[in-house]
């Protein structure tokens, strides 16, 4: 890829090509840099901005991410993927309740978003709702019944519960 960037320095889709390779590298900095050297080139590419807002979340950057992932949601907001990386983002600024919404809307949108169960259960645990954490992972389970992960993650839940009659075990 660089020596497509090098032929057509001005190539958005060469930057992000090479973003996405520098990202999967474990190159999170100059994945950065090639993203938003993508977006000087073509500031309305929902493709830098969803890229560039992944790699921020991974780096625990929500408050950065999160403006780079608002365009993309305006633009598909039944993009179940960016509602979750949003609700990433917004955990990460503290916006709990944004969060959550986030988490609720991506699993609306794909029943089988996995990460986005969790985390919403998750971050639910975190703010001590332990009985709604409860019931997000029982929906979880009925949507996606051959997961081990959610799975594991109610038997935890209901065996190890601090309220009492919450638990089953």
């Amino acid at each position: 890829f660089r020596a497509a960037l090098e032929s057509n320095p001005n190539s958005a889709r060469a930057r992000i090509n090479l973003g996405s390779t520098l990202a999967v590298l474990g190159r999170s900095a100059e994945a950065v840099e090639e993203y938003r050297q993508a977006l000087i080139l073509e500031p309305d590419n929902l493709t830098a901005h969803y890229n560039l807002g992944h790699v921020l979340v991974k780096a625990g950057q929500g408050g950065a991410a999160v403006e780079h992932l608002e365009p993309v949601l305006v633009a598909k907001p039944e993009d179940a993927e960016a509602q979750e990386l949003m609700a990433q983002a917004r955990e990460q600024q503290g916006d709990v309740d944004a969060a959550l919404e986030h988490y609720k809307l991506a699993v609306r949108l794909n029943q089988r978003a996995e990460g986005s169960w969790m985390g919403g259960a998750q971050l639910l645990v975190r703010l001590t709702r332990y009985g709604e954490a409860i019931n997000v992972l029982e929906q979880a389970h009925r949507a996606l019944p051959d997961s081990l992960r959610i799975a594991h993650a109610l038997a935890k839940m209901r065996a190890g519960v601090p309220v009492l009659p919450l638990r089953n075990g």
